[in-house]
């Protein structure tokens, strides 16, 4: 069963890494998702607030910097893969205290994928969920690895 057929339940998987660097977020979404498009056309700062916002970037490569060169502003990015495959979305939630949290919906190998991505970011601290976002600071998403595990 892969993504690209109808009627496949999701689960997610997210990791805590704490070099909030654009060599991390490369090196993730090689591995798990080369070909994605990034959901969203305008990426205003701050999050959710177009309206009122300081800045409004237009690409990938604009807002991946601004979130590296900020490191207390809280964001999410979610990409979403143009393959067909185990994985049907990749998210990175950075967080306020110059952490990332990466994320993956998966189908299939859940455990494998989990340990695959802990591997990559060098990491200890991860939990499986179903359709929630994960808690936007390190201190709380160890204590919901605590919880999950």
């Amino acid at each position: 069963m892969l993504v690209g057929v109808d009627n496949m339940e999701e689960t997610e998987i997210y990791v805590l890494n704490n070099k909030r660097k654009i060599s991390e977020i490369k090196k993730f979404l090689l591995l798990f998702i080369k070909e994605r498009t990034l959901q969203g056309d305008i990426f205003c700062i701050p999050e959710f607030n177009c309206d009122n916002s300081k800045i409004i970037f237009y690409d990938e490569e604009s807002i991946l910097q601004y979130l590296i060169n900020h490191p207390t502003e809280e964001y999410g990015l979610y990409w979403k893969n143009n393959k067909i495959s185990n994985i049907s979305t990749a998210m990175i939630f950075f967080t306020k205290d110059k952490n990332m949290i990466l994320g993956l919906s998966v189908i299939e190998n859940i455990e494998e994928t989990l340990k695959e991505l802990k591997n990559l970011c060098k990491s200890k601290y991860s939990y499986i969920a179903f359709e929630e976002v994960p808690p936007l600071n390190k201190k709380e998403f160890i204590e919901r690895c605590k919880i999950s595990n």
